[in-house]
């Protein structure tokens, strides 16, 4: 029995409206996975030499439309495929992320600290892309994403973090932030409760030294970005490492290089007037809070008042490691994360039963 082909329209032909040929000499055969319009119009002139007029413009409708159909969605595999670089527009400004791991994975949101970008979490991405939605981004004034005049403050990136998921419609996710990340994801915990899945607090503090950075903020807005990156190494890794290194801190040289002075002064100015310390009670999430043993920046004592004030989180202090302990020592912070969401992954999936 002929098939139709009435699922193209309803004036589409049926196989019975075409004109019997001898299977010595079949149609033209069309590929509609590659094919160009050159190709198309060469393959309906030699049909029309037994087609109708009718017949030969519902063809052309059928094979444009398939061609369509086709682009259109290998355009969305290749957006929906391992590594996704884009712009989104939120809370008025363009941030940039990129998005790894399959489409329907548990969404694990990473954001960075101050004077990096997205890239300082190429070695948790490789980790974790199997299984989860890895979503990172870059904060406002870094990386590539919009740098506003100053001043900033931590709900202005709150909010820009707020409008970003929205934007991407995620309703929850887990959320690791590094030290000014972190500081972002404690004020979203206690604002936005039930955003959240799970919280990672990395190098981070609730409240800093308001003298330091002040020192520092005089200084690159008299000098710029620069008279921050050697001191800037030294606090984020160890001396050992960063002479076993090299190329690998020349890489986060540049990063820090490339941080637009706007970013820098905004950020660090959120750092120095952030005092969260009274609202940490009211962060619900799970929480896990990693520090490296050796940093100075936000040392382990900084760890241990969110230890103290978050209501059931779990502190794990990195050895070997200062500021920066997901690239100093990836295979042990990627471990602690890998337990910790794990393990809440399969309580969820126990309460869905």
């Amino acid at each position: 029995m002929p098939r139709s082909l009435t699922a193209y329209g309803p004036s589409a032909p049926t196989l019975r409206e075409f004109p019997q040929r001898p299977l010595s000499e079949p149609y033209p055969r069309v590929s509609t996975h590659h094919t160009t319009a050159k190709e198309l119009w060469h393959c309906l002139r030699a049909a029309a030499k037994t087609l109708s007029v009718k017949i030969l413009r519902r063809l052309l409708t059928i094979l444009l439309s398939t061609c369509i159909i086709r682009a259109l969605k290998q355009k969305s595999d290749a957006i929906a495929g391992d590594m996704n670089v884009e712009h989104v527009r939120a809370n008025g400004i363009l941030m940039r992320c990129q998005i790894d791991g399959p489409a329907n994975g548990r969404p694990l949101l990473l954001c960075n600290g101050l004077a990096t970008d997205m890239s300082m979490w190429d070695r948790q991405v490789s980790e974790f892309a199997a299984d989860y939605r890895v979503i990172r981004y870059d904060l406002r004034g870094h990386g590539e994403t919009s740098a506003t005049v100053p001043p900033y403050s931590l709900s202005l990136l709150v909010e820009d973090l707020r409008s970003f998921l929205d934007a991407l419609g995620l309703e929850q996710v887990h959320f690791v932030g590094m030290s000014l990340g972190g500081m972002v994801g404690q004020s979203f915990a206690a604002r936005y409760p039930n955003r959240l899945l799970s919280l990672v607090l990395c190098d981070t503090t609730a409240k800093a030294n308001r003298e330091i950075w002040e020192g520092r903020i005089q200084q690159v807005r008299l000098e710029g970005v620069r008279p921050m990156v050697e001191p800037s190494l030294e606090r984020w890794f160890t001396e050992p490492f960063r002479q076993a290194n090299a190329p690998l801190i020349d890489e986060v040289r540049e990063m820090i290089k490339g941080t637009a002075v706007e970013g820098y002064l905004g950020g660090a100015g959120v750092v120095m007037e952030q005092d969260q310390v009274r609202q940490l009670h009211r962060i619900s999430a799970p929480t896990l809070i990693i520090v490296g043993r050796e940093d100075v920046s936000t040392p382990p004592a900084d760890a241990e008042v969110l230890h103290k004030h978050i209501t059931g989180s779990t502190l794990h202090v990195v050895d070997n490691a200062a500021h920066l302990p997901n690239i100093e020592q990836p295979e042990v912070f990627n471990k602690l994360l890998k337990e910790f969401l794990t393990r809440l992954d399969g309580v969820a999936a126990e309460s869905r039963q």
